[in-house]
């Protein structure tokens, strides 16, 4: 708890609101760190698309800082909801979770509507 927070901001009705959460695991593997944060399915909700638009500009920032630093520790950060936890673990198991193909349902639903180009 508390160990690595993400700032955010949102409009909560008609008030700004600045917060910061804490993702919920992080798996490394090697110079990997998947880090997941956890929701219900459909938990499509205004703040948890500002939890994860600033997390997703957050670990790519990250990302690109440690390659320009010749560090290879690499982050992969995603939303995650039972309905995709069985995909998950496949992508997970036999590595593909780091080719940065995997999409969960609740990252879709996320990004839905919000004119999101995928890498």
């Amino acid at each position: 708890m508390g160990f690595y927070s993400i700032e955010y901001s949102w409009r909560k009705g008609e008030h700004p609101t600045q917060d910061n959460f804490n993702p919920d695991f992080f798996l490394k593997f090697g110079e990997n760190i998947v880090v997941i944060e956890a929701k219900a399915d459909g938990d499509d909700s205004d703040e948890n698309k500002a939890k994860y638009r600033w997390a997703k500009q957050h670990f790519k920032t990250l990302n690109e800082e440690l390659k320009k630093n010749n560090i290879k520790q690499q982050y992969f950060f995603h939303f995650l909801s039972p309905n995709s936890y069985a995909e998950f673990i496949e992508y997970f198991c036999d590595n593909r979770i780091f080719d940065k193909k995997f999409r969960s349902k609740i990252e879709d639903l996320l990004d839905r509507g919000q004119g999101v180009k995928y890498d």
